[in-house]
């Protein structure tokens, strides 16, 4: 009699080969799916106090291409950063590591961070997954195993069917439980964000309105500018604007923008919502700047450290200070904090 292998061992044995394991299966994303506040992490904001992010941008640690003098008096600053301004939330907004064996400079990274006891959330840049050659996939995925693996980390991979490597929601709430604002964090891989990076967001945002009984607020966190500073740039110049800083659109402007190659709508999806009130985003180390466009304000953060190419003038971190403890009347105050 011919003898057969029993189907539950064959499913078995495919899943044990398979690179993931089980949470795989839970972890795709469908624009059917049922949004689930409790699938984000909770931070919560003390009745009557700020809450207050503390910003870094373009970190680039790393001792190869840069001294280790440049490593430490990045560290420094940082460190500074956050003992002056006592930030509730680090958020760290792509090109964190970079430029060969990153993996070494990621487990400094986030040793460093945990030394504070402060959570923090982090965004893949362009050079996050740099091994041999540009965006290294395996790198990346070494990357970002490090990134979570932080005792006070917030990274998630987020859905493994969406573009890029940690698309991620917070809810900052109330003493009630209640969602004040939500942070949402994109990964803008080395060129642009993807069309289903933008429905996951129109999800997101959908979802935690609905769940709220109300709309809710947004910050939206990546690394690479949206093509629209194209537009701010003209604007600014035309208009003769001066920023918070007292700089001209020229001097905010310390490098030409490299902005997102293809534009897949989400500053229209942005606006056609009505949820997000800042965009917050790096990559240019020179450039500077806070502006309202269209009703929606775009915040280039402070290139943080003196890895990579930067104006020493020009250093230092932003800080987002939320005041106010109820859905629609919290208000957003980003101001960037020059450091040396």
């Amino acid at each position: 009699m011919k003898k057969t292998i029993p189907q539950f061992v064959v499913f078995s044995i495919i899943l044990v080969s398979c690179r993931y394991d089980f949470n795989w299966l839970g972890s795709l994303w469908s624009p059917q799916d049922e949004y689930r506040a409790e699938d984000y992490a909770r931070l919560t904001k003390r009745t009557g106090d700020d809450f207050r992010i503390l910003m870094f941008t373009d970190t680039h640690l790393n001792a190869y291409y840069d001294s280790f003098d440049a490593l430490e008096n990045s560290f420094r600053m940082m460190g500074d950063a956050i003992h002056n301004e006592n930030p509730d939330l680090l958020v760290l907004a792509g090109d964190n590591v970079g430029n060969f064996i990153n993996s070494h400079w990621a487990w400094q990274l986030i040793t460093f961070l945990d030394s504070f006891g402060i959570p923090y959330a982090l965004i893949m840049g362009n050079h996050d997954g740099d091994f041999i050659k540009m965006q290294d996939t395996n790198q990346q995925h070494i990357i970002t195993e490090i990134f979570s693996r932080g005792a006070h980390s917030l990274f998630k991979n987020g859905p493994d069917n969406l573009s890029g490597t940690g698309n991620y929601g917070l809810h900052i709430v109330n003493g009630s439980g209640g969602i004040i604002y939500a942070l949402i964090l994109l990964d803008s891989n080395r060129d642009y964000i993807r069309q289903d990076q933008v429905e996951w967001y129109k999800w997101y945002v959908r979802g935690v309105s609905k769940a709220s009984g109300g709309p809710v607020n947004s910050l939206l966190f990546f690394h690479i500018p949206l093509p629209e500073i194209e537009d701010i740039k003209r604007e600014m110049e035309q208009n003769n604007y001066i920023d918070d800083d007292g700089r001209s659109a020229a001097e905010a402007f310390g490098e030409s923008p490299l902005e997102q190659t293809r534009n897949t709508g989400l500053f229209a999806a942005v606006q056609g919502l009505g949820s997000t009130t800042h965009l917050f985003f790096g990559h240019d180390h020179l450039n500077a700047l806070k502006y309202n466009y269209q009703g929606v304000y775009f915040v280039y953060g402070l290139k943080t450290g003196y890895c990579g190419y930067h104006d020493s003038d020009r250093l230092g971190a932003t800080l987002i200070t939320l005041s106010g403890d109820a859905a629609g009347a919290v208000t957003v105050d980003a101001r960037h904090r020059y450091l040396k």
